[in-house]
């Protein structure tokens, strides 16, 4: 359990003292989502430069360990898909150095407005879900941790991790029942 007033303050040396404890965790996700050690490195700073700017952010109602490791793997899945366009581009450029054969088309309006509304939908049918629910969701499928590792975090049992997300996808179902893509 965290000081959330300490924590949201701003405490310099509460802060020092919560990257000690929840570094491990923060640089395996680093690692996993890195191809060199030295971009780990940068992906852990920016990790922890992202927590202290978002620390106002922290409820405190769910683990603090959740909280960070999604905001850890939010940044590294941001960054990946980023040098994964960068390096998309580069390799059309290296193709087709003049440009001619550019398959650029713009983007279809109708399908972000769309892919915007399904988004905002499936966030406020997670937040009507009970907390335990929508934390087990969070870990196993959003974040891909293993049923262990949920009922670690979650402190509980894999059975119930297992229950928690079995009922919460029904309950999701049956609140997006009348939805229409």
């Amino acid at each position: 359990m965290i000081d959330l007033g300490r924590f949201r303050s701003g405490d310099h040396r509460y802060f020092e003292s919560l990257v000690r404890t929840h570094a491990p965790m923060v640089l395996r996700i680093c690692m996993t989502y890195s191809d060199s050690t030295d971009h780990a490195e940068d992906l852990f700073q920016r990790t922890w430069i992202q927590a202290f700017e978002k620390r106002g952010s922290y409820r405190g109602d769910g683990s603090f360990e959740a909280w960070l490791r999604r905001l850890a793997n939010n940044l590294c899945i941001s960054d990946f898909r980023a040098s994964r366009v960068r390096q998309e581009v580069l390799d059309r450029m290296e193709r087709d150095p003049g440009g001619e054969n550019l398959n650029w088309r713009p983007p279809d309006p109708q399908k972000e407005v769309e892919g915007r509304e399904i988004r905002g939908v499936l966030v406020r049918a997670l937040g009507r879900l009970p907390q335990r629910e929508r934390e087990a969701i969070h870990l196993r499928i959003l974040d891909g941790r293993t049923p262990q590792e949920v009922a670690d975090i979650m402190k509980t049992k894999k059975a119930t991790v297992r229950s928690n997300i079995r009922h919460g996808i029904k309950r999701l179902r049956e609140i997006l029942e009348g939805f229409d893509t």
